[in-house]
């Protein structure tokens, strides 16, 4: 699989093959042909979890199945039943003026589900982009406090999904894109008063409230986190 970005705030173009051969690392790990600046990628093409980047979110887990097939992450809601899973990055994050971008297929959005992608510094800090039940809300948490704003989620408008640090002005904003190489329009921008130094990524999803009869798939591809050129 073959994906081209653009990523807003780096205004750079680069592609993510899968690589083959000697050049390729070990097997599960990632093979990213990326930017240096982009010290943590995956494109998911070797339909293995790579091991040097993520870990399940809950491996005891058997009600919420998390693959990696396809050349995609893949994540199995069951249906009628409660429960959240997915994948979150192994060693913690640099995110300060960084820009975090992954694409992004939500599960079935007709009932009680969610697909996010979140920064998370500790239970009471964290950033978060998510889609359930049509809407797709951006939201801070600082000391515990929630800031959340709901927008219409547009499924092929909202394709890509990014939260892009300006390190100078401590904020963060929230920018979808069809395709990450159309222009990236920002649903808002917050002020980030904690510290995103060493922050765990996380990508996962689930239902809440009995679940529904047919929840579907989430998936996950291209996902980069890249310094300003």
């Amino acid at each position: 699989m073959l994906a081209v970005l653009f990523l807003s705030g780096c205004d750079i173009l680069f592609q993510l093959p899968h690589i083959d051969g000697p050049d390729a690392g070990p097997p599960g790990e990632a093979s990213i042909d990326a930017p240096a600046r982009c010290k943590f990628a995956d494109n998911f093409d070797d339909n293995q979890i790579s091991p040097k980047n993520w870990r399940l979110f809950d491996p005891t887990q058997g009600i919420v199945k998390v693959t990696e097939e396809g050349q995609r992450l893949v994540i199995r809601p069951a249906a009628f039943m409660d429960g959240y899973n997915g994948v979150e990055s192994i060693n913690l994050q640099d995110v300060r003026g960084k820009s975090l971008a992954v694409e992004v297929s939500p599960a079935n959005e007709g009932g009680y589900q969610e697909t996010s992608a979140w920064v998370i510094v500790d239970a009471d800090n964290y950033l978060l982009i998510g889609t359930g039940a049509g809407s797709l809300p951006t939201r801070i948490v600082t000391a515990g406090v929630q800031d959340q704003a709901i927008n219409p989620y547009d499924p092929v408008a909202m394709r890509f999904w990014q939260m892009r640090h300006d390190a100078v002005a401590g904020v963060v904003y929230f920018e979808t894109s069809p395709d990450g190489a159309t222009p990236w329009r920002l649903l808002r921008s917050v002020v980030v008063t904690f510290n995103l130094e060493a922050a765990t990524i996380r990508l996962w999803a689930g239902t809440y409230q009995g679940g529904m009869a047919e929840p579907g798939e989430a998936h996950f591809d291209n996902f980069v986190l890249c310094d300003p050129p």
